[in-house]
C-alpha cells in the first residue's frame, strides 16, 4: 500500500553526502517495530496507494507526523514496498532535519510528552 525509496542526503550548499536508507529497511513486517517507531520511511519518498485515504480518511491530529501515521496505516493495508535505490536527492541539516544544541532537562520532558502524543496520533 506505500512505495518508499533511498535517498542521496545534500548537505547546506547541496553537496552529497551519500545515500541514506529508511530505518525500516528490512523490518517492513514487524508491525511492533513500525507502530512505536519514529522511523518508518524517509517521507519525502513515500507514496501510497488512494486505498490508504479511502479506508481511514483524514489524520485527526493537528500535530500528526503524517509519515508516521500514514506508513503504518499503509502497512495495516498490505505491504510497504522499499525499493533500494535512492530516487530523492534530500537536503539535509534544515528544517526539520537540523542538528540542535543538547536540551535542558524541561525541554527534554516537553519533547518526550510531545513524542508520546506524536505515537498516540498513529493508533487514531
Amino acid at each position: 500500500m506505500m512505495v518508499h525509496s533511498d535517498v542521496v542526503k545534500l548537505n547546506r550548499d547541496g553537496h552529497e553526502l551519500g545515500v541514506w536508507q529508511p530505518p525500516i529497511a528490512g523490518k517492513a513486517d514487524d508491525l511492533l517495530a513500525i507502530a512505536g517507531g519514529f522511523g518508518i520511511h524517509i517521507g519525502a519518498t513515500g507514496a501510497y496507494r488512494r486505498a490508504v485515504f479511502e479506508r481511514f480518511g483524514p489524520l485527526v491530529e493537528r500535530e500528526a507526523y503524517e509519515d508516521l501515521v500514514l506508513g503504518f496505516r499503509a502497512r495495516l493495508l498490505g505491504k510497504l514496498a522499499y525499493i533500494e535505490s535512492p530516487l530523492v536527492r534530500y537536503r539535509i541539516d534544515t528544517g526539520l532535519s537540523r542538528k540542535q544544541k543538547p536540551l535542558e532537562r524541561a525541554d527534554r520532558t516537553k519533547n518526550r510528552i510531545r513524542s508520546l502524543e506524536l505515537k498516540r496520533a498513529v493508533y487514531r
